[in-house]
């Protein structure tokens, strides 16, 4: 019934006055045979769009129940319009009041809070009230139990909320000229970092997607007028319109950026999406309000599929490219992976060349570095991208300085054979005795790193008079440029060759210029036989050293050079031969470029207009995405925080301090002790003073740094030829009187020197000795000091962190153990 009657409306006069639907001809002469007239028919996919978005209006005005369980209509849910506001939809008519029977179950089902709590007894009673006095029904119709008030609030909080979620960004606005943008023709088959063609690249976004626009309709013949959805010249790309004596904004697209008759008219069509009916997302406009609509009333699930199909079909897609913040944003909230995915890796690129920069401001640019403008991706506990920005200029600045480092030829992806040969005659040389033989091999080997850095440094152009994008094939620049008119106007166009002039090597290092120059170079290396090391050619270099190494006596160290090179050939003639190196190296660059260059993923549309970035995000970028996009992010923060190193010996004190257990060394002696360094903890020094901890015991390591004891002495028991008094150790009780409750100075082992350690005045840094001032009376004559300097106070000490502290306190009466 419901199609019957949508079909119904198609059949009559359009509302508005001058058009007629689309399956009717108008009455005018038709030319005759003498007379020839152009063809003005619009492109049937524009007469198609232009049919669907008539149907779609019509289609939002009727009101049925669910499309399942028909039988279960008891509810009723109603938006209100306001009575004053002034505008018609594109069929001429203005929004009403408007009722929908929906299924309990099915509202039921989408576990949302927000429309669970409608379902409350004081919000029935308040929304049969606004039934009431809104829309004048007194008695609810038969079957329904529930009424549900969907209008969205006038004031408050949650009106400024949700006016702030459906305020339409920028690119949103805009999108629309994508269906009039068309690309230069260079995009359906680039210089491709790839290869193969793209097909649409180079094509108009279809009106299917684009040409809906505002439920507010400003114009008077968007149902019938094919021009306004086809493709423009006048329009130079997706950029606002500066020039208004050119202008090519029609009134119709001229939206506001937040209306409430839109946001009224998108919550019916989330309503009737869960009633089963197909959702026609035709604009950025729509798609964006609409999924904000689904987002506020916690049912993404509505509106994930069709929001999905609109951003991954092409050549929308550009739409990701172009505004990633805002793509971002909304597949975080709908978790959509392939979107989010493809502008997490965009935005991390575009990010990490920015974070790369030797001297920057602590705020990110307004606009990227190949003048993309930025937006905002929304407020997130912690920012993913940041991190992943961060982790990938790491990898890529360690891939790049592996290149400039000396063992360049020993870490490249491919071994080369040749060059192993070499580093395997380094012993036999070294141990043969010819002065001449060692001094050329160091130099052929010292020469091949050092001009194989100087043809690094001439693609990479240090020298900033050219750059590496020149040493790229001409077409490569016109596609990126190509790409870059999509968003870029005209008069504020930078070249790209002076922004990637602009660039350091470390950024230069995060895009795909050098890298791209470095593969399709790689004839390049062919010049080490003609460039200098040491005022001499690396082709002459090598001539002496094959001639040295032919003219050796020594008949052992022959012998193993001989068994060293027979594996490549027979004889020891042309030792190292340089064109095989160049041809091993070439292999080997050729691959590490492919592993920067090569980011296809299956599971991704592909990318129209972002050549300009490396895309290669691997596991150690992707991991702060959410668990559901691939990622390692679960929403307890732990990916984003820093490993603790593994602690040999435990917890150092309560809360989150550990030691490795290594101690400091200690710099300070006395008595001329001397002091034993160990490897340092991998953590900071305790608040309490475990840092510098040395325990002493027969199962424990003894402490080295030896000082003066407690009492001022300077002999001692030596244990194992150590000293054991030392005023930062703790001696432990002997095993044999840890449950004794008094013991006496006598004993073995170190049954003495615990009793000492027991009534020595305790230092004043120790608060262990400040607890106990009121509970232990010090011996009389037991605090003879030995020099002026140990008679400072307490109180004037400063604490060192050398707390001796070990264990716990227990007083019982007048009796003091300590438990050690």
């Amino acid at each position: 019934m419901e199609q019957e009657h949508i079909d119904d409306w198609a059949r009559t006069p359009s509302p508005i006055a001058g058009t007629v639907p689309m399956d009717v001809e108008p009455d005018s002469p038709k030319p005759g045979p003498t007379d020839p007239q152009p063809d003005r028919r619009p492109h049937p996919a524009t007469q198609n769009a232009m049919q669907q978005n008539f149907m779609d209006i019509v289609a939002t005005r009727c009101h049925a129940g669910p499309a399942k369980d028909k039988e279960d209509t008891s509810v009723l849910a109603f938006v209100t319009f306001p009575k004053d506001y002034v505008g018609t939809a594109c069929d001429g008519s203005q929004w009403v009041d408007t009722q929908i029977r929906m299924s309990y179950y099915a509202l039921m089902r989408l576990n949302s809070t927000k429309i669970t709590n409608m379902f409350r007894p004081r919000a029935q009673e308040r929304f049969r009230r606004r039934l009431a006095t809104e829309l004048g029904v007194q008695e609810l119709p038969d079957g329904v139990k529930y009424v549900l008030d969907f209008t969205p609030p006038t004031e408050g909080a949650d009106l400024a909320d949700l006016t702030a979620k459906l305020w339409l960004p920028k690119m949103v606005k805009l999108w629309y000229l994508a269906g009039h943008y068309s690309p230069d023709p260079v995009l359906s088959n680039p210089y491709h970092l790839f290869g193969g063609r793209r097909p649409l690249a180079d094509s108009a976004v279809g009106a299917i997607m684009v040409m809906g626009h505002d439920d507010i309709c400003k114009g008077q013949n968007c149902l019938t007028d094919a021009s306004l959805w086809e493709v423009d010249s006048n329009v130079m790309g997706i950029v606002p319109d500066d020039d208004a004596q050119l202008s090519h904004v029609p009134s119709l697209r001229k939206f506001e950026d937040y209306c409430p008759i839109r946001h009224r008219v998108s919550i019916l069509r989330v309503l009737q999406a869960i009633n089963g009916k197909d959702l026609l997302l035709n604009s950025a406009v729509r798609m964006w309000t609409v999924a904000q609509v689904a987002i506020y009333l916690e049912v993404p699930q509505v509106v994930v599929d069709p929001v999905t199909q609109w951003l991954s079909a092409p050549p929308n897609t550009k739409f990701t490219e172009i505004c990633p913040e805002k793509a971002f944003e909304l597949a975080y909230a709908l978790k959509i992976p392939s979107i989010l995915t493809a502008a997490f890796k965009i935005l991390v690129s575009e990010t990490a060349v920015d974070y790369a920069k030797k001297y920057r401001s602590p705020r990110l640019p307004k606009e990227t570095w190949v003048q993309r403008p930025r937006d905002d991706y929304g407020d997130l506990p912690s920012d993913p991208v940041e991190y992943a920005g961060r982790a990938f200029v790491e990898k890529m600045t360690t891939k790049y300085q592996l290149l400039h480092s000396d063992a360049v030829f020993d870490s490249l992806p491919i071994r080369l054979p040749e060059w192993d040969r070499l580093m395997a005659m380094k012993h036999v040389i070294e141990r043969s005795g010819n002065g001449k033989l060692k001094l050329a091999y160091a130099k052929l080997t010292k020469g091949l790193v050092h001009v194989f850095h100087q043809c690094l440094d001439s693609i990479m152009n240090a020298d900033g008079q050219a750059t590496a994008i020149y040493a790229c094939q001409d077409k490569l620049v016109e596609t990126i440029e190509a790409q870059r008119r999509h968003y870029i106007p005209a008069k504020h166009h930078v070249p790209m060759q002076a922004l990637y002039g602009e660039l350091d090597n470390s950024q230069k290092a995060l895009t795909p210029f050098f890298w791209h120059a470095l593969s399709v170079n790689t004839d390049t290396f062919v010049q080490l036989t003609l460039r200098l090391f040491e005022g001499d050619q690396i082709q002459a270099i090598v001539h002496k050293f094959n001639e040295l190494v032919k003219g050796m006596n020594d008949f052992e160290a022959e012998a193993q050079l001989t068994k060293i090179w027979c594996q490549r050939e027979n004889n020891r003639r042309g030792a190292f031969n340089l064109f095989t190196f160049h041809a091993g190296l070439s292999l080997s660059i050729k691959h590490l470029t492919d592993q920067v260059l090569n980011h296809q993923d299956g599971n991704m549309f592909q990318f129209f207009v972002s050549d300009h970035l490396l895309l290669n995000l691997e596991e150690n970028e992707l991991k702060y995405l959410p668990i559901w996009a691939d990622g390692l992010d679960d929403g307890s923060g732990g990916v984003f925080q820093e490993v603790i190193p593994e602690a040999e010996m435990g917890p150092s004190e309560p809360g989150p301090g550990y030691h490795t257990g290594y101690t400091v060394k200690d710099a300070d002696t006395e008595m001329g002790g001397s002091t034993v360094g160990y490897a340092p903890t991998l953590v900071s020094k305790s608040d309490l003073g475990f840092g510098r901890l040395e325990l002493d015991d027969a199962t424990v390591a003894r402490s080295v740094s030896v000082q003066q004891t407690a009492m001022g002495q300077t002999g001692g028991s030596e244990w194992g030829g150590i000293i054991s008094d030392n005023r930062r150790r703790v001696v432990a009780a002997p095993s044999e009187m840890m449950g004794e409750d008094r013991f006496t100075e006598g004993g073995d082992g170190n049954e003495g020197e615990w009793a000492a350690a027991m009534f020595a005045r305790p230092e004043g840094h120790q608060a262990v000795g400040q607890a106990l001032a009121m509970y232990v009376e010090e011996p009389e004559g037991s605090a003879t000091v030995s020099n002026e300097d140990d008679a400072m106070s307490l109180d004037e000490d400063e604490d060192d962190g050398t707390s001796t502290l070990d264990g716990f306190e227990e007083a019982e009466d007048d009796d003091v153990t300590f438990i050690l």
